[in-house]
């Protein structure tokens, strides 16, 4: 941290996991207790048990998502449970030396409570069969909580990077642009006009109070893309759409010495798709250098395969220099999608540190939903959630008149009419 970049909130429980050979080995890099020496992990898998099986139950519990979000506990959310205690036992208490680190870092934070809120735990899931793992359901059930639920206890994949990331002063609104891809063909079809309205219900009370200036790309191109990025100072893009790995990339048989990379899925504007990596999307959002997070609303953004940890887009960007990602680990619902857009946006511009802000979004979707609340990951390269300085909400209302800047707070089919007159689209 540099001087003027603002506190953070949180102290760091990080955590490195790996494999050599069939052993699985952890090692505590920093905590409120110090670091640890390299220790062997109990295995994560039974005999007749392999990462796929385990991976295909929990989604599979994920897909059923029961409607039910008051009651006794659901049969998916047990699955989960079971899940999210057999991993957390594991690592954090079957193992006695992480466990008593962890158990002394906990208590070291709640000495303090009015300057700390909490512990991050930052994970270094380094064997990738690991790294698919939803470690976002770690479930603690001797005080029966999921980690990722509490302000106290917000759960990262931290990448890690040489040179930290300062976070950016911001002396108005938050600028977040949204795009919204439907190539059509071999790709389900989004009902592109009904989740921009969805969006902008979200959005509006934030976009009035002058907190988050929003804007749609007007498109589905790299073009379109492009050409959006040019025209503000962006500090998030959220996009709504598909992704995915390429066959020859995700094949375990590929003897390439290029690393797999994932990508998103835009229109080539000749009524097909076109796929862009993650290279591809890194070079298309670096304009300015004010771009501090990427929210990836599309399936299994957030996967990597069997064989490497950095094949999603999520981890890609990340790894080429984009401070933090929001990704999906499953397909999520509509509801759900539009629960985490709101609330997670509403805090950042708050300013809000990421993981705190993203544990509120984590909470808002679980007033709806017993199980997709764990389905957003956040992939990190910044040693604090603290991306965004001095973010303050404006308190007159936006202008209304014809002249009205483009970039200004707009909200539903006025902002889409707007930007059709002033970009052609």
């Amino acid at each position: 941290m540099t001087p003027g970049d603002p506190p953070d909130d949180y102290l760091n429980f990080e955590i490195s996991i790996w494999a050599e050979g069939p052993q699985y080995f952890a090692k505590v890099i920093d905590s409120p207790d110090g670091p640890s020496a390299r220790v062997p992990l109990p295995p994560f898998f039974k005999d007749t048990e392999k990462a796929e099986m385990v991976m295909l139950r929990v989604e599979n519990a994920l897909l059923r998502r029961s409607a039910q979000v008051r009651g006794p506990v659901t049969a998916e959310e047990r699955i989960l449970q079971e899940f999210g205690q057999r991993v957390f036992d594991i690592v954090f208490r079957q193992t006695p030396d992480i466990a008593v680190q962890y158990a002394n870092s906990r208590a070291r934070v709640a000495e303090n409570p009015e300057r700390v809120k909490g512990l991050r735990l930052k994970l270094r899931i380094e064997a990738p069969e690991l790294a698919q793992l939803p470690w976002e359901y770690l479930y603690n059930s001797n005080e029966k909580e999921w980690l990722a639920l509490h302000h106290r206890s917000p759960i990262v994949r931290y990448l890690g990077t040489p040179h930290p990331e300062k976070a950016l002063r911001v002396d108005g609104p938050l600028n977040i642009l949204g795009m919204i891809a439907n190539p059509g063909g071999e790709w389900a079809s989004i009902d592109a006009e009904r989740e921009r309205d969805r969006i902008d219900r979200a959005i509006e009370p934030h976009q009035k109070e002058g907190r988050i200036n929003f804007c749609w790309v007007p498109g589905e191109t790299r073009e379109h893309l492009l050409t959006m990025m040019g025209k503000a100072s962006w500090h998030v893009f959220h996009f709504i759409g598909h992704g995915g790995l390429s066959e020859a990339e995700a094949g375990t048989g590929s003897t390439s010495a290029e690393p797999p990379e994932g990508f998103i899925v835009l229109s080539d504007g000749k009524g097909g798709a076109s796929e862009v990596s993650a290279g591809d999307l890194k070079v298309l959002l670096d304009t300015d250098g004010a771009l501090r997070v990427v929210v990836l609303n599309c399936c299994e953004s957030a996967r990597g395969t069997a064989t490497d940890s950095f094949a999603s887009p999520a981890a890609a960007l990340v790894r080429m220099g984009i401070p933090a990602v929001v990704a999906m680990q499953f397909p999520i619902s509509d509801e759900a999608a539009i629960n985490l857009s709101g609330a997670f946006y509403d805090r950042l511009a708050a300013n809000w540190p990421l993981e705190r802000a993203l544990t509120h979004a984590r909470k808002m979707m679980q007033q709806r939903s017993r199980t997709e609340w764990g389905i957003p990951v956040l992939f990190t390269r910044s040693g604090t959630g603290r991306l965004f300085s001095s973010v303050h909400a404006t308190t007159s209302p936006a202008r209304t008149g014809p002249h009205r800047d483009p970039h200004s707070p707009t909200s539903g089919t006025d902002a889409r009419r707007r930007l059709r007159d002033l970009f052609g689209a």
